[in-house]
């Protein structure tokens, strides 16, 4: 059946009820330098050799002045200088834990993991009650997919210093990304938020955690106070505005989506949303206007040429949906939304099944579990002729999906036409119990002309009435 979404990369956003979870590895595998350097600037470095907490730096020792040398030199990407610096500081005192982290900062840069453990390694050796330290141990930890180690890497940090919101954001993003544990991930960044109220990032993450727990509320909430605190974070807003439209929220959506081009008029992801609004509101000559807007920005957007096709094809514009569907197929062969839309389109709508059956294959070879596309490739696959072969797409795509009507309607079809009565009275009677207008879930009327009924929900109706009738359900 046709597929009303674009799919996007895990990362990039989290459903409104949750389900779909946020899997990256933080942006940076290290953030340990730059807070490091923080934390000696302000002299509140715990459990460092030669440091006490609450005592006052009357001076700056050697390695330190070398130590915050390689980070200015770090910062300006000056890595050659950097090491030099951190190995300088290294030198004067063996035992100087930050500048391990330096250096494995520069080799995290340098793309090596391996050496970057290492240095991490002697760091932890020379500071192990060190909350920086083993912050940084953890999130090395986490990279490697290490998570149950990570997880007590970030814990003796908070044990080594309460007070550092770090540890506890660290701890929360493991738990919400990794562990698919969104109620200790909230906790983590609650705690976070207590030590550092203006931490946006934290603030934004809670959001994400409220909604993985199905606060739907809460986290919209949280999300709107994470976009006060920085209106100009293109990740917040982004994901606020996906949210509001996925909740409905259009009049919000859509002025989250203008604000954000005032922002930054060049945010192509902004100008695809305003299309999303109006595609919702059925006013596809203004979606079609707006993807257009988002392809001058961005002539190679897979998303904007997708959903593009998607709003000519409701509109009825097929020639030039099925255009924008094989342009965007073009971009990226794997696309299996297009695939799946394209091959739906022509077998449904076109009445062409011998061309689309090739585009069903594709977006179930790009996505094999997707019920909607095993559904589509079934359905086709009875229209060229093949009941047999696509009764096992369909029956595939009912367990994947078995609270879909459509589906069970289309496998209905194939087992009455396979002569399967029974099979055919099990599938129309679930969908039926679903208490669902057939219409609602795909086209409106059976896709070739021997199916001579009003409706999808008119054929299985009658046909499971006659079975009931006739005693055959008794025997099912």
């Amino acid at each position: 059946m046709l597929s009303q979404s674009v799919e996007r990369p895990k990362a990039s956003r989290v459903s409104a009820d949750g389900r779909q979870r946020l899997r990256q590895i933080p942006d940076s595998m290290f953030s340990s330098v730059r807070y490091m350097a923080a934390l000696l600037t302000l002299t509140l470095v715990v459990g460092l050799p030669g440091r006490v907490a609450g005592d006052e730096v009357k001076s700056k020792s050697p390695a330190q002045q070398q130590f915050e040398k390689g980070v200015a030199q770090l910062g300006e990407k000056n890595y050659a200088q950097a090491e030099a610096s951190f190995e300088k500081a290294l030198e004067i005192n063996p035992k100087f834990a930050p500048a391990y982290l330096g250096l494995a900062d520069i080799r995290q840069l340098q793309g090596d993991v391996s050496g970057a453990g290492e240095f991490l390694q002697k760091a932890v050796a020379t500071s192990p009650e060190s909350a920086p330290v083993q912050t940084a141990w953890g999130q090395y930890l986490y990279s490697q997919k290490r998570f149950a180690e990570a997880e007590k890497a970030y814990q003796k940090a908070i044990h080594a210093d309460p007070k550092a919101a770090l540890p506890h954001v660290q701890l929360g993003d493991l738990y919400l990304l990794a562990l698919n544990r969104p109620a200790d991930a909230a906790a983590a960044y609650r705690a976070s938020l207590a030590l550092n109220p203006s931490d946006v990032r934290a603030s934004f993450m809670l959001g994400t955690a409220l909604l993985a727990l199905g606060k739907t509320g809460e986290g919209e909430a949280q999300l709107v106070q994470a976009q006060g605190m920085a209106p100009t974070d293109m990740a917040v807003r982004k994901a606020l505005a996906d949210l509001q439209l996925r909740q409905g929220e259009l009049d919000a959506a859509m002025a989250n989506f203008h604000k954000t081009l005032e922002i930054a008029p060049n945010a192509t992801w902004a100008q695809i949303g305003i299309g999303d609004v109006y595609r919702q509101q059925k006013t596809y000559d203004r979606a079609i206007s707006a993807y257009r807007d988002a392809l001058n920005q961005n002539p190679n957007s897979v998303e904007a040429r997708t959903k593009l096709g998607m709003s000519e094809e409701l509109k009825g514009d097929l020639p030039a949906a099925e255009a924008s569907y094989k342009k965007a197929l073009a971009l990226d062969p794997k696309n299996g939304v297009a695939a799946n839309n394209l091959a739906w389109m022509l077998g449904v709508k076109a009445r062409r099944p011998k061309d689309a059956l090739p585009w069903a294959q594709k977006a179930v070879a790009a996505n094999p579990k997707n019920a909607n596309f095993l559904d589509t490739q079934g359905w086709i696959m009875r229209a060229d002729g093949d009941a047999a072969g696509a009764a096992v797409f369909l029956k595939k795509a009912v367990m994947l999906a078995p609270q879909e009507p459509g589906i069970l309607y289309h496998l209905g079809v194939v087992y009455q036409e396979l002569g399967n009565r029974s099979l055919a009275a099990e599938s129309y009677g679930k969908a039926l119990a679903m208490n669902k207008q057939f219409n609602d879930v795909g086209d409106a009327k059976p896709a070739w002309p021997e199916l001579n009924f009003k409706s999808k929900r008119s054929r299985a109706s009658q046909f499971f009435s006659r079975l009931q009738a006739s005693g055959v359900l008794s025997r099912a």
